[in-house]
């Protein structure tokens, strides 16, 4: 009734043709935990109708509350900058990396920023971030839905091999071009160069 309403609403409002949505994705709206109550629930039903085709489904819905509830549960790197090896266990809420200048807290950001950018955010030449030495690096991620979906997980990784294109993959499939990737995991990162 009220995911109705809000569709009736909001198109009303921005002066669009009212949208349809199927029962299916009802169900799956009503599957979510909603911490920000009505004022969230509006907020996505306004994005389902901007994103949407004219019927909402339960795809659009599964699609739009993943992207915006990912949470990256575990991340392995091999050979990334200066750090050799590490797999690291993340937190829901709040994740604090504590440690001296050099010790790598600035390169395991990097890695989550290249999973989903398919680049550095500091070197834009792939070879340079693997560490000295060694011909290959890995990062690999573990993306989990909220509490709504703990179930469902998506792996990402990717492989850079020296004078070889780098791999991206999702799940067991390799992506044919890298801009299939970037917009799939949602990502700011703010720096003190900014």
């Amino acid at each position: 009734l009220l995911v109705n309403h809000f569709i009736q609403q909001i198109c009303a409002e921005q002066g669009w043709k009212s949208k349809n949505i199927t029962s299916e994705a009802i169900q799956a709206l009503q599957q979510h935990h909603w911490p920000g109550n009505i004022r969230e629930l509006r907020n996505v039903i306004e994005r389902l109708i901007i994103l949407s085709g004219d019927t909402i489904t339960a795809e659009d819905v599964c699609l739009y509350i993943w992207l915006v509830f990912m949470i990256l549960r575990e991340l392995n790197i091999l050979n990334y900058k200066n750090i050799r090896e590490a797999t690291l266990y993340f937190s829901d809420k709040l994740n604090c990396f504590v440690g001296l200048n050099g010790q790598g807290k600035t390169n395991l950001l990097d890695a989550i920023y290249y999973l989903s950018f398919t680049k550095s955010a500091y070197n834009t030449i792939d070879s340079q971030n693997i560490t000295h030495n060694e011909d290959m690096a890995m990062i690999q991620g573990c993306y989990v839905f909220d509490q709504t979906f703990p179930s469902e997980k998506e792996i990402i990784s990717c492989g850079i091999k020296r004078g070889i294109k780098k791999q991206f993959r999702r799940g067991k499939k390799d992506y044919k071009r890298l801009i299939e990737h970037i917009g799939l995991i949602p990502l700011v990162m703010v720096s003190p160069q900014d």
